[in-house]
């Protein structure tokens, strides 16, 4: 189901992606790509990107910061914040938990997902 995916959507404003998400939690979750891995996103907050000219150099996509409240992701316009994720065979967690279980750092990239 392509509208299930966030696919290239990266390139748009972080509040509408953190919309997106909003409308399909709890089912049937927003999907992504992370490590040949499907992902599910549950919760998302936009932020503003704090220096803009940044994006110059920043792909949509690119994960610039992991901590224990989210991982967060450039978009075309903004940051969004993920904050409870699931991956295959697994439950729903909220990003500390989720970190527990899959090494995510700051560089790599959510791609999109195609069935």
């Amino acid at each position: 189901v392509a509208s299930r995916g966030l696919g290239d959507v990266y390139k748009r404003q972080a509040v509408m992606l953190a919309a997106k998400v909003r409308a399909l939690d709890p089912a049937p979750g927003a999907l992504t790509r992370l490590d040949g891995e499907t992902i599910k996103i549950f919760k998302a907050q936009a932020q503003p990107l704090r220096q803009p000219e940044a994006l110059k150099t920043l792909v949509p996509g690119q994960i610039i910061e992991v901590d224990k409240q989210a991982i967060r992701v450039v978009c075309g316009e903004g940051i969004l914040s993920l904050t409870a994720l699931q991956r295959p065979g697994a439950r729903r967690l909220e990003v500390r938990e989720f970190l527990n279980g899959k090494r995510v750092v700051a560089g790599q990239s959510f791609l999109p997902y195609s069935e």
